[in-house]
């Protein structure tokens, strides 16, 4: 009896698979070849079909998610190119600035010197100091008159101006002065040196 219900179990397995499975499957295939050669994507309609199924949708769905995250990806990296891009720029406007910096500090250290040497020659003019244009003045003076002229002249004035001039000039001038008024401005003129 068990051989029986084998049988019959058997029996019934095969009329199932041969009778229904197999001309089903050979239907699909035969509908499939069909509508591809009428031009229907089939793959493509069947993923819409099986994404509009509740659960089958959520796992056929993943194609449309992995394109979702392609796309986003894309986007990503667009973004990136886009940021090292603006780096770059930004980094060369930083090196520009730098050597324009460097520039304007130079400028500055130079115009700083520029100062000085003006400093330096307004106070050579508040002290009586007239540049060289005066100092040409007593060279090309008659000696006599420019002895006259220091011995009557503020002492630091006269030195100022006498240590300027050139030694045979010097010389004469004080030739001319008084033996004390020569002696006085020799003395000042060895201090100042």
């Amino acid at each position: 009896m068990e051989r029986e219900d084998q049988e019959k179990k058997s029996h019934l397995f095969h009329w199932i698979f041969y009778g229904t499975l197999i001309p089903l499957l050979f239907g699909i295939v035969v509908l499939v070849a069909v509508l591809s050669i009428s031009g229907i994507n089939v793959l493509e309609e069947g993923k819409k079909w099986l994404g509009n199924l509740p659960v089958v949708g959520k796992m056929a769905g993943g194609d449309e998610r992995d394109s979702q995250y392609e796309k986003r990806i894309a986007e990503l990296e667009g973004k990136l190119r886009q940021e090292e891009e603006e780096k770059e720029s930004l980094q060369k406007d930083i090196d520009r600035l730098e050597k324009e910096i460097e520039n304007l500090t130079r400028e500055n250290e130079k115009l700083q010197r520029e100062k000085e040497n003006l400093e330096k020659e307004n106070e050579q003019n508040a002290s009586g100091q007239k540049g060289p244009d005066v100092v040409r003045t007593y060279e090309k003076m008659a000696p006599k008159k420019a002895a006259a002229i220091f011995a009557a002249m503020d002492e630091k004035r006269a030195v100022s101006i006498l240590s300027q001039l050139k030694e045979e000039n010097l010389a004469r001038i004080l030739e001319k002065m008084s033996p004390q008024d020569a002696a006085k401005f020799t003395s000042l003129l060895s201090e100042t040196e």
